[in-house]
């Protein structure tokens, strides 16, 4: 006979769950960012997709830029060995210790023959390096 009443119970088995990139806090350090920015697959400055998920270049760009200045060094090198999308993270970060110095970062890049991946929100458009330092450099008026 079967003693029902002397099996252990069974619960069903969890599975972890994996969190969005953003709620992992992966601490940065300068290399690291730099490293990230160097393979960076898409241009974004905020949350892509409707969970608004922060991709890593978005995360090492924002270290970079609090890092400040002293990172120009790095972010200078990844102009001529980064993605395209890298390079545009550099031009903003040297752009913003520098503005001089940006402009002329904005216009050199405005004669590369690159495309670029941006996304913003849930949007995701391909746009060429002229017409995106182009933006830029109407900002300085």
């Amino acid at each position: 006979m079967w003693d029902t009443g002397s099996r252990p119970q069974q619960t069903p088995q969890q599975t972890p769950q994996r969190q969005p990139y953003q709620d992992q806090n992966r601490a940065w350090d300068d290399a690291g960012a730099l490293d990230a920015l160097r393979t960076a697959g898409i241009l974004a400055f905020g949350g892509i997709g409707f969970a608004a998920i922060k991709q890593p270049e978005t995360e090492a760009f924002e270290h970079l830029l609090a890092a400040g200045p002293r990172v120009a060094p790095g972010v200078h090198a990844l102009l001529t060995t980064a993605t395209p999308q890298g390079k545009i993270y550099a031009a903003h970060l040297l752009a913003a210790f520098d503005p001089a110095y940006g402009r002329s970062v904005w216009q050199w890049l405005a004669g590369l023959p690159y495309q670029v991946t941006t996304g913003s929100g849930c949007v995701i458009n391909p746009t060429t390096f002229a017409a995106y330092a182009g933006e830029q450099l109407a900002r300085y008026g």
